[in-house]
């Protein structure tokens, strides 16, 4: 389980292997689930999750795995945006 790393894999091959392994191993913490996830992942990836203002610590497992979707994609994030400040301002 420590040697799981994104490396060469695409962020989704890497997510997936993670989960078929936290399944086996039967860890269900989400907290621990982020942990491994963000300490596998690539060094530009978790960059770009600090800073969008996530933290290993304290972000929950939905919120980090969407938010790699959204740093991997800036179309992706900038239509999220908008749609965020269409649902706050009718």
């Amino acid at each position: 389980m420590d040697k799981c790393f994104q490396d060469e894999e695409s962020v989704s091959e890497y997510v997936y292997e993670l989960e078929e392994l936290l399944n086996i191993i039967g860890i269900i913490n989400d907290h621990e689930k982020v942990i491994r996830l963000w300490d596998g992942l690539n060094t530009s990836i978790q960059k770009a999750l600090w800073r969008d203002g996530y933290n290993p610590k304290i972000s929950l497992w939905d919120e980090v795995h969407t938010a790699r979707k959204l740093a991997l994609n800036p179309n992706l994030k900038q239509m999220m945006t908008i749609q965020k400040q269409l649902m706050t301002n009718p």
